[in-house]
C-alpha cells in the first residue's frame, strides 16, 4: 500500500483560534529560548571582554616592567661574568651613562660588552674599548655588537700567538682598517713583535674614529635617538622603582599558583569550567533545535 500522508483538514466553520494560539505559543517559546541563548552568548562574549581588558592591563604593567626585568637579568650576566654583585651594578651603570646618547643604546652595549669580556676573558668590554668600538662602529654603520665581537677576536689571537691574518682581513672587509693597516699588523706577527705592540698597532688604527658617536648626536637623527634615550631610561627607572616594590606581592602570587597547581586545584577548576560551558552550548542547541522542529512540524501541519 502506498504511503499516505495524513493531513488536518479544517472546513470553513471550524474553529482556528485554538490552532493560532498553539502556534503562537510555540513561536514564543521559541522565541524566548533564543533570546535566552543570546543572552548567554552575549554574556560569555562580556566575561571575555573582561579577560581581554585584564590582558591588556597586564600587558600594559609588564610593558614597564620590561625594561626594569632585561636590566636586572644583564646586571645578573654580568655579575657571573665579573664575580662580583657590586661591579656588576657600577658596569650596568657606567653602560646606561653611554646608552643615553645616540647612536647606540644601553642594551646594545650591553651585547658588546658581555661578547667582548667573553672572547677576551675580561680583558675588554669595560668603558674605554666600548668606547673605541661604539666609535668605530658609528663611523663606518656598523653594529657595535659586531664589532666588537671581531675586535675581541683579533685581541683574544693576537693575545695567544695565533695567526691573525683572517681575523684581519675581516676588519679590513668591515671597513674598521685599512688594507695598509692589516698588512702591517700580519707583518709584525711574523716578524715575531709582541703581542703588546700587535695589539698597540691596531688599537690606534681604530682610534682615528675617536668622538664618532658624540659627532652623530649632534646630528637630527642624533637628537632625536636621544629624546628616545632619555624617555626609555625613565621607564626603565619606573619599571625598576615598580619592580621593587611588587616583587613580594609577586613571589606570593607565584606561590600560590605553584601551590593550586601541585595540589591539582587549577587542573580541577579549568577541567569543570570547560565541562559545563561545553554542557550549556549541548542543551541551548537542542533545546533550540527540538523547538524549531516542533514549530514547524506543527506549522505544516496546520
Amino acid at each position: 500500500m502506498a504511503e499516505s500522508r495524513v493531513k488536518i483538514n479544517i472546513g470553513s466553520n471550524a474553529d482556528v483560534s485554538g490552532f493560532a494560539k498553539v502556534k503562537n505559543a510555540l513561536a514564543s517559546v521559541a522565541s524566548k529560548v533564543k533570546g535566552f541563548a543570546a543572552k548567554i552568548g552575549s554574556n560569555l562574549m562580556n566575561i571575555k571582554a573582561g579577560f581581554d581588558m585584564l590582558a591588556g592591563a597586564a600587558r600594559s604593567i609588564g610593558g614597564l616592567l620590561q625594561k626594569a626585568l632585561d636590566a636586572e637579568t644583564m646586571t645578573v650576566q654580568f655579575k657571573t661574568l665579573m664575580g662580583s654583585m657590586d661591579d656588576a651594578k657600577q658596569h650596568m651603570e657606567m653602560l646606561k651613562e653611554l646608552g643615553a646618547t645616540p647612536p647606540f643604546s644601553m642594551e646594545e652595549f650591553a651585547a658588546a660588552s658581555r661578547q667582548m669580556m667573553v672572547m677576551s676573558d675580561g680583558a675588554l668590554g669595560m668603558r674605554g674599548s666600548l668606547e673605541l668600538v661604539g666609535d668605530a662602529a658609528a663611523a663606518t654603520g656598523k653594529p657595535i655588537e659586531e664589532v666588537g665581537n671581531a675586535v675581541a677576536r683579533a685581541y683574544a689571537m693576537i693575545r695567544d700567538g695565533v695567526p691573525i691574518s683572517r681575523t684581519v682581513a675581516q676588519l679590513r672587509n668591515m671597513g674598521l682598517i685599512t688594507p695598509e693597516v692589516a698588512a702591517s699588523l700580519d707583518e709584525l706577527q711574523k716578524s715575531g713583535a709582541s703581542s703588546i705592540d700587535i695589539w698597540d698597532k691596531l688599537e690606534e688604527a681604530l682610534s682615528k674614529y675617536k668622538g664618532a658617536m658624540e659627532e652623530t648626536e649632534q646630528t637630527g637623527n642624533g637628537m632625536i635617538g636621544a629624546i628616545q634615550s632619555q624617555w626609555d631610561e625613565g621607564i626603565r627607572d619606573f619599571g625598576t622603582a615598580l619592580l621593587d616594590c611588587g616583587k613580594v606581592y609577586i613571589k606570593e602570587f607565584l606561590d600560590w599558583l605553584r601551590k593550586i597547581r601541585e595540589d591539582g586545584s587549577l587542573k580541577e577548576f579549568v577541567d569543570n569550567m570547560a565541562k559545563y560551558v561545553e554542557k550549556a552550548i549541548g542543551f541551548i542547541s537542542k533545546c533550540i533545535r527540538g523547538f524549531k522542529w516542533l514549530k514547524d512540524t506543527i506549522t505544516e501541519a496546520l
